[in-house]
């Protein structure tokens, strides 16, 4: 439900230009670093085919480290963490988190890249590591509005909706733009959706609107999303749809949301809009998407 990075430092320089700017032990050590990137996003397999082992990660990951961050040879964190920020923008996020297990690794202290590497975790669904990163921001910074605001989100997808309130309501108190008071909002609106709460859901919703009328970005659409759901669930279904609708237009990256929206449609009959966001659902969910909606778009084609 959250949706925009935190607002953290991120290396300006090309990474392109960085590699090219190094020395060769510096590229070596580079490829080395991408076996341990691959490592810790789960994904390495060895030069000949097979998985690697937990005691190779072991082996990899320690002396690597090490040379790497050596200040006469090593590659600076802040090249990691470029990367960090070019696979997150390319919504790669399990490559995103090894980057920044890295980047914690180097600098331990570093607010930031427990955020980032919370913004990764929340994004590919790993609430409870998104949890741990998010527990630890508001540790180093106690007024962190981001840290506040994705704990809503985490213990609200873990079920943890009493949790998730405390923190919806901490959000709110520590925004300060018209922005963040939407995000919050709109965070608290899809929390009590969750709940069964509809009055309270509708409340923030419209308060969404109320902040920023017209308002088209990513926030605007999931309040739009939950503003049909709660419409349905008080059995208004043609102005659920208007809602639906503007949701699916504005857009979002949250793969639920079409699936619930192509749903809807579906049930109602508006074959080739369920059609359509069945196939957004697809590509946002990937591998990880429902078989049953591509059942349904071979059934609705005629196929």
């Amino acid at each position: 439900m959250y949706d925009k990075y935190p607002e953290y430092d991120v290396p300006e320089q090309n990474i392109i230009q960085k590699f090219f700017a190094q020395r060769w032990s510096v590229i070596l050590i580079e490829i080395a670093m991408t076996l341990v990137i691959s490592v810790a996003a789960g994904r390495a397999l060895d030069p000949f085919g097979t998985n690697v082992e937990e005691p190779q990660e072991q082996a990899i990951v320690e002396p690597v480290i090490q040379e790497a961050y050596t200040p006469s040879d090593g590659i600076p964190v802040d090249v990691i963490k470029s990367y960090g920020i070019d696979y997150i923008r390319n919504q790669q996020y399990p490559e995103a988190e090894g980057m920044y297990d890295l980047a914690v690794l180097a600098e331990p202290n570093n607010v930031n890249n427990y955020a980032w590497r919370g913004y990764a975790n929340i994004n590919s669904g790993d609430f409870v590591e998104a949890h741990a990163d998010y527990s630890t921001v508001i540790e180093m910074e106690e007024n962190s509005f981001d840290g506040y605001n994705s704990l809503c989100w985490a213990h609200g997808e873990l079920g943890e909706f009493d949790s998730a309130l405390e923190h919806c309501d901490t959000a709110l108190e520590l925004a300060s733009s018209p922005v963040e008071f939407v995000i919050a909002h709109e965070n608290r609106c899809w929390v009590n959706v969750e709940m069964g709460d509809f009055d309270s859901a509708y409340s923030d919703c419209m308060r969404v609107f109320e902040i920023q009328p017209n308002c088209s970005y990513e926030s605007c659409a999931l309040a739009h999303y939950n503003l049909g759901r709660i419409l349905l669930a008080k059995d208004q279904p043609v102005t659920a749809i208007e809602h639906f609708h503007r949701a699916y237009l504005y857009g979002s990256q949250y793969a639920q949301m079409y699936l619930d929206i192509a749903q809807v449609y579906d049930e109602m009959g508006y074959a080739a809009a369920a059609i359509a966001s069945y196939e957004k659902y697809i590509q946002l969910a990937g591998k990880e998407s429902n078989p049953v909606a591509q059942l349904r778009i071979r059934d609705l084609s005629g196929e």
